[in-house]
Order: C-alpha cells, then structure tokens, then sequence
C-alpha cells in the first residue's frame, strides 16, 4: 500500500478521474435521497467532499460554494488535535464549532476516514444544515450576542468507533435540539453519505491500487494547478483593491462593519488579504476564518477561472491572509449565526477589485443577502412545535454583454454559479 508513485498514462489518469467525481456524486445522491429535512433533500443545503490521506480533495459533487473547498479543514483540525493516529476504521466524526468549520453551528460536518487492508487511504465527508442545535430561538437566533446563545457547538467528536455507535454522544446530541429525529435522521443520511464515500474510494484503490491512484491524483492535481497559474499570470502583476460595508451588525445599529479586499498579483501566484477589516461585531455577522477564504475562493473561481475543475490543485496559486478577533475571522465567544451577509459581500468585493483586469468577466454585485425566511410556531394538528426556513431569490448584476437576471439564489448559496462566457453562449442559443 505504501508503493511509490509511478508515472501514469493519460486515459488511465482521466478514467480515474471520472470515478473520482462519480464517487462525489453518488455521496450527493446518497445524502439528498436519505435526508429527513426539506433544508436538505429539497433546498440542498449541503456539499461533500472525498478526500486523499492528506487531505486534498480528490472529487466533490455540486453544492453550496460557500461550504466548498473548506471541508478538508475538518479533519485536518481533528488531525492536529489528537494526531495521525486516531484515524480508526469504522469511526465517524461530527463537528460544527464556527471557529474551526467557519459557519454557524447549524452547518454540521459528518466525516469519515477510509481505510483498505488497515492503512488509511483517505476521508469522506459532508456538511450539511440541521434545523435546530438548541439555540435560544428554534432554528436559530438573529439577535445573538455570543456563540453560546447559538446552541450545541461540537468540536471534533465521534459519533461511531469502530463500526459502533456511540450511544451515549447521540443521546447528548438529541437531548440539545428541539427536533431529536429528524436531526438524528439527518445525521445519519450524513453517515449514510460518508460510508458511501468509503466504498467507493476502496473499490478504485482496489481495482488501480494505490501506487495508480497517487500517480493519478498527482497528474489531476498538476492538470489543475497548471492552468490556474495561466490565468493568474495573465492578469498585469499589481495591487487591485476594493472597499465596502454593511449597515450595521443586527444589534448595533449605527455603527457600519467596512471590508476591504486587497489582491495581489505577482506573476503567477495571488494574495486576497482580507485583513483591513471590522472587528468581530457584537451581533451575528461573523465567521470562522475557514469560510472567509471558501468566500475568497468563491469570488477566484467567479472570475478568474470558473471552467477549471476544483480538486486538490485549484487553490495552489491563491493564498488568503485573515485577521484573528476580526469578523472575517472571529473567535470566542463572537456570535456567527448569520455569516451570509458580509461573505456575499467578500464575494462581489473580490469581483470589484479585480474588474479592472478583468472586465470583459466581472458583473455588478448580485443582491446582497440571503434573506432567510423563518417562522416557528405549533401544529394545531399534533401540538407540536415546528420551524421552517426558506432563503428568498433576487437579482444578479449586469454585465458587460447584457443586463442581470432576476430570482436567483445569490452566489453564496447557488449551486453552480455561471461565468459571463457561458452565461455569453447561453443567450446566444436563445436568441438562434
């Protein structure tokens, strides 16, 4: 199993490929089809992700871009506090604290190492929204002050050993939310796409083996990185920047939170330095700094180079600086239940700065929040408390070959944002 890599033919390298990304979408199907919540199995509020032994993505289905490319930051964090070698066959994980996953505590990461013939050959992992985690408010509160109002927060815990649940964390986890089913049920569709994960990533190592596998993800991952630095050092070397705010944080209500996006091109590497930013709000816009940079990511890919595959080697070139205690990258006890806002606004201010290089592909802002939907109350029919949540639609910003379109998901939220060239060749289609 510790074979080198070798090197590796070019149909060989593109079959495993294919069986790569089809894993991650059969980890989508398995999830989205076992899920008990609408917030899942019909909004899609999630993503997966599999993953090598060393934490690189090796496929991922579509999903929420804002929880892509930072799933892998889970089970490295997990690495660094219990080293190497609690990686056990048969354990799951579960973890949600804001500061490590980068979202709010609904947002939970279930993952999973993958093991052939007792070596540890990679990870499974999903996130996915919970309906409840026991907040002051049901399904989760927009006046929080601190993280301890937004309910359960879990750092790295398992939920199986060995094949085994374990009982007694499953119980903790029912007892602190006010729907103990269907979020249990959600959490095993999250198993459930994990164990999925596990399979599949078993049978292309033990069809190809793993010498073939590593030749092959080390060919995927250079396919990537090669024109990702193309783009990048397509655009003339400088310092592009740009500023914008949000009203206010929710509580403090005269005091605007200003965000500056300062890219830095130099040849074919880039620097987003997001740290000449507000501090942590009292109220609920904040986040970890692991999703500030999905953000960062998000806006590259928006402009820079959409049509390149994410894997392993998509962010090689693109390095993003945070600023601890700040709201881009918050630590306890800053409150992060409602992180949208200002990562849109990360989002457009990535597009904005960079525009001037790039004008014929940037667009004006898209709306600037998600606009969550939440009502709870109790059923008259079983008297039995319910919530429900529903993120509304708006308008994206025109571009250099036409105008916006109306009622859609904002890009924090969309499953597969278009670039202004297939959005270009998509009109034309219509129009012939």
């Amino acid at each position: 199993m510790n074979a080198p890599t070798r090197v590796i033919d070019p149909v060989t390298t593109e079959i495993i490929r294919c069986a790569l990304l089809q894993a991650a979408e059969d980890m989508n199907t398995t999830l989205i089809r076992s899920a008990y919540t609408p917030t899942i199995y019909e909004a899609k509020d999630c993503a997966v992700a599999l993953l090598d032994r060393d934490h690189h993505v090796l496929g991922q289905s579509s999903g929420l871009p804002i929880f892509l490319g930072n799933l892998e930051e889970c089970t490295r964090a997990t690495e660094r506090m219990y080293g190497r070698e609690v990686w056990q066959e048969g354990d799951v994980w579960v973890l949600n604290d804001s500061y490590i996953g980068g979202t709010h505590l609904n947002d939970v990461t279930v993952y999973a190492p993958i093991h052939v013939g007792g070596e540890l050959i990679g990870f499974a992992a999903s996130r996915a929204h919970w309906i409840d985690m026991g907040s002051k408010d049901p399904g989760g509160s927009m006046d929080s002050t601190t993280i301890h109002q937004e309910g359960l927060r879990m750092g790295p815990l398992k939920i199986y050993d060995r094949g085994e649940p374990c009982v007694l964390t499953q119980d903790l986890i029912a007892r602190q939310v006010r729907f103990p089913q269907p979020t249990l049920g959600d959490m095993r569709a999250q198993v459930a796409c994990a164990l999925t994960g596990g399979r599949r990533l078993a049978e292309i190592v033990e069809r190809w083996g793993m010498a073939t596998l590593l030749a092959a993800r080390d060919a995927i991952f250079d396919q990537t990185e090669r024109p990702e630095r193309e783009r990048i050092a397509a655009i003339p070397d400088g310092v592009y920047e740009a500023t914008g705010q949000l009203d206010n944080d929710g509580i403090d209500l005269g005091t605007p939170l200003h965000v500056t996006v300062r890219a830095t091109v130099d040849g074919d590497r880039m620097t987003m330095d997001v740290t000449h930013c507000a501090d942590q709000a009292t109220g609920p816009v904040n986040c970890g700094a692991a999703q500030t940079v999905a953000a960062c990511r998000v806006g590259y890919k928006l402009l820079v180079s959409g049509e390149v595959p994410l894997n392993g080697g998509s962010f090689k070139p693109l390095d993003v600086l945070t600023r601890p205690g700040s709201m881009l990258a918050a630590v306890e006890p800053a409150a992060c239940q409602y992180y949208y806002s200002h990562l849109g606004l990360v989002i457009d201010l990535v597009v904005r700065a960079l525009a001037p290089a790039l004008p014929e592909k940037a667009a004006a802002a898209s709306y600037g929040d998600s606009m969550i939907v939440q009502f709870t109350g109790v059923d008259p029919r079983t008297d039995k408390l319910f919530v429900s949540q529903e993120a509304t639609v708006g308008g994206w910003g025109a571009w250099h070959a036409g105008d916006g379109e109306t009622c859609l998901i904002n890009n924090v939220n969309d499953s597969l944002p278009r670039q202004a060239d297939e959005v270009e060749a998509w009109m034309a289609r219509l129009e012939g």
